[in-house]
């Protein structure tokens, strides 16, 4: 089945305390979401979900579907195993996500994601971007996917990232790819007194990582310290370069500028000196505060 989203859509604030305005779209793995859904360049506004269940998200469990061109602004996503802004668990061969942005707050325990709590294999994550805070109470969290074991590419991501081990400014925990990639968070926080040990810039732990960037101010917090290799934490970049169309479009990113959804990425909106989607015309979020240039 194929859906269309053909108006932006504002929800209205939820009720302190109450489980949210919005239950996940096939939140089971026997309700899974199988469709393709076309955002059209509309944002939905105010999303927000209040659980302990698993798979949560716009999406809670995809299998096989994809979605793309959709913004999803001021979420506030509190959910357990799986939760992300778009969809909190993707698997099935051709099942992907393109071209969407996520703005808010994105909190659950185990595979949390500001796109995608757990991505499985075949899977792709790809143009997509979150200003969203990621945070788990327990393991493997990233400002892209939570866990990665399929295939993410040309995404950023800005938010602040927390969680007990493997964290990571794009991915958590990585056994997939992650290419050309460009976390610009303020900070990775290493939740608790445990022995965890898997954090980087970029991800937290291996797989197949290349041409990946980060920014080189971001803040190791709760005692580990960035430096465990070259492909984990990303060629260093500044705030200045951040704020130059050259990091992203240049070699070795090469990410595709124009008016189409073969060469989705603009350079700024409004005062917003990042990438940004070609149908977007205002800009997601102010820019960064730590990405500011005094």
């Amino acid at each position: 089945m194929n859906y269309r989203l053909v108006a932006d859509i504002t929800l209205p604030e939820p009720i302190a305390g109450s489980i949210g305005n919005l239950t996940s779209i096939g939140n089971t793995s026997t309700n899974s979401f199988k469709g393709n859904f076309d955002g059209n360049g509309k944002v939905i506004t105010n999303l927000t979900i209040n659980t302990t269940t698993e798979f949560n998200g716009l999406f809670g469990y995809v299998n096989g579907g994809t979605i793309s061109d959709l913004g999803l602004a001021n979420v506030n996503i509190k959910g357990g195993y799986a939760t992300g802004g778009v969809a909190g668990y993707i698997e099935g061969s051709g099942a992907s996500i393109a071209r969407c942005y996520v703005t808010g707050s994105v909190i659950g325990t185990v595979h949390v994601g500001g796109i995608a709590g757990d991505v499985y294999i075949g899977v792709t994550i790809s143009n997509c971007y979150t200003t969203c805070s990621v945070s788990g109470t327990s393991y493997q969290v990233g400002g892209i996917a939570g866990r990665n074991e399929g295939t993410v590419n040309n995404c950023y991501a800005t938010g602040a990232i927390s969680g007990t081990n493997w964290c990571g400014g794009i991915v958590g925990n990585n056994g997939g790819t992650v290419t050309r990639c460009v976390a610009l968070n303020p900070s990775v926080n290493k939740e608790g007194s445990g022995g965890g040990t898997y954090f980087g810039r970029v991800a937290g732990s291996g797989g197949s990582l290349a041409n990946n960037a980060a920014f080189s101010g971001m803040q190791a917090l709760g005692g580990f310290s960035f430096g465990g290799s070259s492909g984990l934490d990303g060629a260093g970049i500044d705030k200045d370069a951040a704020k130059l169309q050259s990091t992203y479009s240049g070699s070795p990113r090469n990410w595709a500028f124009g008016t189409s959804n073969a060469a989705p990425w603009k350079w700024t909106v409004d005062t917003y000196l990042l990438p940004v989607f070609y149908w977007q015309t205002t800009a997601p979020i102010e820019m960064p505060e730590h990405l500011i240039t005094p």
